[in-house]
């Protein structure tokens, strides 16, 4: 079973809900981006520290943790955006994910659309999702996929 979690309320209620289960509980924590201006701009209200102590916590309780990556999330140009997404890989993977997620961002939540409008956001090119899925895959430490809904 999955579930979505943000990484600041990670406590022990996920081990009862866990205890619960037949299925093993795998949760998902948006990860969004390993840049720290970014994750700041994006307003996550959470750190790179919050994310990996969720996710030590989480796999420490036999509680398997999916990332979610933005692929060019806004403030980054196109090249940025494919560095950051594989930094982000690297990231969760080293603080004990088993899954990453690449999401393609895109605009239709009116946030995003306002920053296209101002020339901050554009969504990636296929080719870079490519590239970055390609990057996660060929790591072989966990399972890299995307998201194509609504790409």
């Amino acid at each position: 079973m999955i579930i979505e979690c943000h990484p600041r309320l990670i406590d022990e209620r996920c081990l009862y809900f866990r205890d619960l289960l037949q299925p093993q509980l795998q949760v998902a924590l948006g990860l969004e981006t390993a840049h720290p201006d970014v994750l700041k701009k994006l307003n996550k209200r959470m750190t790179l520290e919050d994310f990996t102590c969720a996710t030590q916590y989480l796999t420490q309780n036999d509680i398997l943790v999916r990332a979610f990556i933005l692929l060019k999330p806004p403030f980054l140009n196109e090249s940025e955006g494919v560095m950051w997404a594989k930094r982000s890989i690297d990231f969760a993977f080293d603080a004990g994910t088993e899954c990453c997620v690449i999401i393609p961002t895109r605009a239709g939540n009116g946030a995003l659309d306002g920053l296209l409008q101002l020339g901050l956001f554009s969504p990636p090119r296929i080719e870079s999702l490519e590239e970055v899925l390609e990057y996660g895959i060929s790591l072989q430490q966990g399972r890299t996929f995307a998201d194509l809904l609504g790409y």
